[in-house]
């Protein structure tokens, strides 16, 4: 054991400070939010932060239950940050040591980190596997990436169209939700996450941290959106909706990208990217792909590669 590397359990307190000092203030990031992510899943959120002699190198949550630290839903990145004035050797150091003590401690440890994060070597030094995923990112400034020929002449179709309307919605919110929340279990979420899922959606339009979007032909609600913001990036919970004759979808799209430039935020996270034909229209949009990594770590790696493949053959009889 390296002892100038060491790593110990701090307060939700602690933890807003140290995103305060560090300029980190994403909301999945937030203490607020990580509690409340966690009573969803019935899940414990411990904070953990590790030092390098008595400087701070790096910080991140687990949500827990018994021995297993999986992540409960993967709508977001998990807690996680580091001191970026640091040199990468020492961090990584300091990481590593912090994985290997937790490794003792929990059966599975299982990560969503945010594209920010390239760099994963104390990690896989440490016995994680890794998946890379990918999302896009629609920045929202001037110089940003440009919708594709094909998007731009729907959106010069849609403007000339005064029967398409996209507004926030204000009064019609249930409904919309529960039109999403009906949608997650046609698309094959279970009955308890889906309630999950609702519990903080609920939440977050009570904290007025949710923008719904409802999507008009004709005076008909066509489609909406879900998406929650902190002060630099909006985040896509849900989309639905749309006739493709009329690119109501696009038009959907396009109004939220005004609404959130308008509030001074740069960026929004179009969730996933990893289906062809929706990362091939998100692209259209004038997105950034950005790659991303889920991490993992299982104890008894042999127990759960022959549980899962029980389960396969269970699903074909």
């Amino acid at each position: 054991m390296n002892k100038a590397m060491h790593f110990k359990e701090i307060n939700p307190n602690q933890w807003d400070a140290l995103l305060i000092q560090y300029d980190e203030s994403l909301w999945y990031q937030q203490a607020r939010n990580i509690q409340l992510i966690a009573s969803s899943y019935h899940k414990q959120a411990i904070y953990y932060a590790c030092y390098h002699q008595s400087v701070f190198c790096a910080a991140m949550v687990l949500y827990v239950h018994k021995k297993n630290a999986a992540l409960p839903t993967h709508f977001f990145y998990t807690p996680f940050f580091i001191n970026a004035s640091l040199k990468d050797f020492v961090v990584n150091q300091a990481l590593n040591q912090m994985l290997l003590d937790l490794k003792t401690e929990f059966h599975t440890i299982e990560l969503k980190l945010s594209p920010k994060f390239n760099d994963i070597r104390a990690f896989t030094w440490s016995g994680f596997t890794h998946q890379l995923y990918y999302t896009l990112n629609k920045g929202l400034l001037l110089d940003e990436k440009k919708p594709s020929e094909n998007i731009r002449r729907q959106i010069n179709k849609i403007a000339q169209n005064e029967a398409i309307q996209v507004k926030v919605e204000t009064t019609n919110l249930a409904s919309i939700i529960a039109t999403h929340l009906k949608m997650m279990l046609q698309n094959g979420m279970g009955k308890a996450e889906m309630q999950q899922v609702q519990h903080w959606v609920n939440t977050f339009h009570h904290q007025q941290q949710l923008v719904v979007f409802g999507l008009y032909e004709s005076t008909n609600l066509k489609g909406s959106a879900l998406l929650t913001f902190d002060q630099q990036q909006a985040y896509l919970i849900s989309i639905t909706g749309g006739v493709p004759e009329t690119q109501g979808q696009t038009a959907l799209y396009f109004a939220i990208f005004d609404h959130f430039s308008k509030m001074g935020i740069t960026k929004v996270d179009l969730l996933g990217a990893n289906i062809q034909g929706v990362a091939e229209y998100k692209s259209k949009l004038g997105s950034q792909l950005a790659p991303y990594f889920i991490l993992s770590y299982r104890k008894h790696l042999l127990f759960y590669q022959l549980k899962l493949m029980l389960k396969k053959r269970l699903k074909r009889q």
